[in-house]
């Protein structure tokens, strides 16, 4: 198949934010023998640059403005057989100038609508926490984006039932992950890791550690010592987080290689009040053998169960979460434990075998 692709930039996995599960579709379809054109709607890379995250049967097709991204959608149709749109606001774009009933959408065999998650549920959370923010578009409106698609495509089960209410054929694609055998135990490690692009402030990343490095950590102090301290990786942004740094907190920036911190630290944490879609860090890390404390509403996303494949704290509680990170820093059994579970887990249900097959599902989705 020839594939037409359109997301706001070229997903380079570092950037985080939904771009290393697009890197993944990009390469299952390429690995699938299929032939994919990229458009980028939000920021353009120097071809250079773009190369270096695309696999080698996509072909980089940056546009000139809005209206050169619809006068290609438009003119090319009868070169490709799958439009493929992702994240709610590139919809948006072009059903702004081509709307539900417009023959460009019957020109494509089958018009594929990349939500990833419900975007309107977690802006109205987001506000509940910082009332300054806006709610942003209503829940029907994002909705009403599926109108021209013909299946739909999300992250997590709970998006599930809002798209199927409006009858349309939706499909659960996840994320791929390679589990790592450990090489490190529990005595060999120590300390916390915490992963996420933390570029803009509110969002759910820089909410969390904000939560986690001014509620939580003096709890752990009391409780660790000198054994609490606690490595950030992700891309910076405002000057409130770079605040945070102080002598048992360190703020690492863009860490290109993680391996090294997931062999070497002793639990992940994911201290999340604001979620959407599915906790892919959360993944990554139990990939990687590293044991994770997350908040029930976390857990109840990947349908996780505590001491388990994770061990779970109460939401937006300090104390609980406080309590969660000593029981799994301290207890070696419990540990183990969670992490054997948690990477067997993934290998289930996040191995590549199963997102390949959900790809070919997509795919194969026939036009009502």
């Amino acid at each position: 198949m020839r594939i037409l692709m359109l997301d706001d930039r070229v997903p380079h996995p570092w950037l985080g934010a939904g771009y290393p599960r697009a890197q993944r579709v990009l390469e299952t379809l390429s690995d699938l023998g299929h032939k994919v054109g990229f458009i980028s709607c939000v920021t353009h890379d120097a071809h250079k640059e773009a190369a270096q995250s695309l696999p080698p049967r996509c072909k980089y097709l940056p546009q000139d403005g809005a209206q050169g991204i619809i006068r290609f959608v438009e003119q090319h149709a009868h070169r490709y057989d799958v439009l493929w749109v992702s994240r709610p606001h590139n919809m948006a774009l072009l059903q702004r100038y081509l709307p539900d009933g417009h023959p460009v959408w019957r020109d494509y065999s089958l018009v594929v609508y990349d939500a990833e998650a419900i975007f309107a549920l977690r802006a109205r959370d987001m506000a509940r926490l910082y009332p300054s923010i806006p709610t942003g578009k209503p829940l029907v409106a994002e909705l009403g984006l599926t109108d021209v698609a013909d299946v739909v495509t999300v992250v997590g089960e709970l998006d599930e039932p809002h798209f199927q209410k409006r009858g349309k054929s939706t499909v659960r694609l996840a994320m791929a992950f390679e589990t790592v055998a450990p090489e490190t135990d529990f005595d060999e490690r120590a300390g916390f890791l915490f992963v996420g692009t933390l570029r803009d402030h509110p969002s759910p990343n820089s909410d969390a550690l904000l939560w986690f490095c001014e509620q939580v950590a003096p709890l752990l102090r009391e409780e660790l010592g000198e054994d609490f301290h606690l490595d950030v990786a992700g891309m910076l942004g405002p000057g409130i987080l770079k605040n945070l740094a102080r002598p048992d907190i360190k703020l690492l920036g863009v860490v290109p290689d993680l391996a090294p911190l997931y062999a070497t630290r002793r639990v992940f944490i994911s201290p999340h009040r604001l979620a959407a879609g599915i906790p892919t860090k959360i993944l990554e890390a139990a990939a990687q053998g590293l044991p994770v404390v997350a908040p029930e509403l976390l857990a109840s996303q990947l349908e996780w169960k505590d001491r388990v494949e994770l061990v779970t704290a109460g939401n937006e509680s300090p104390a609980s979460f406080a309590d969660a990170c000593v029981l799994l820093y301290k207890d070696a059994l419990l540990w183990g434990k969670v992490r054997d579970s948690a990477l067997a887990a993934v290998r289930r249900d996040y191995s590549q075998a199963v997102f390949t097959d959900t790809i070919k599902n997509v795919l194969s989705t026939t036009r009502k």
